[in-house]
């Protein structure tokens, strides 16, 4: 079973060493990755992440990406 998890700084070599691997077989973007692909600070990525959580505080380009309602589906 696939679980879905929000980043954080625990797993922040992980996440390298998954970007990498994607890089080093020519795969330049990570679709599904809020741009995690196009980042180089890791720290602000996952604030980001959050920021994108809320009505508030998301891009304005963007729609949010969690909710607490879709969670129990």
């Amino acid at each position: 079973m696939i679980q879905l998890v929000r980043p954080t700084e625990a797993m922040k070599e992980q996440a390298i060493e998954f970007r990498q691997e994607f890089f080093e077989h020519g795969e330049f973007v990570i679709n599904g990755s809020e741009l995690f692909d196009k980042t180089d600070d890791y720290t602000e990525w996952c604030k980001s992440i959050d920021a994108n959580t809320k009505e508030e505080t998301v891009n304005p380009n963007w729609v949010i990406t969690d909710h607490p309602e879709w969670r129990s589906l």
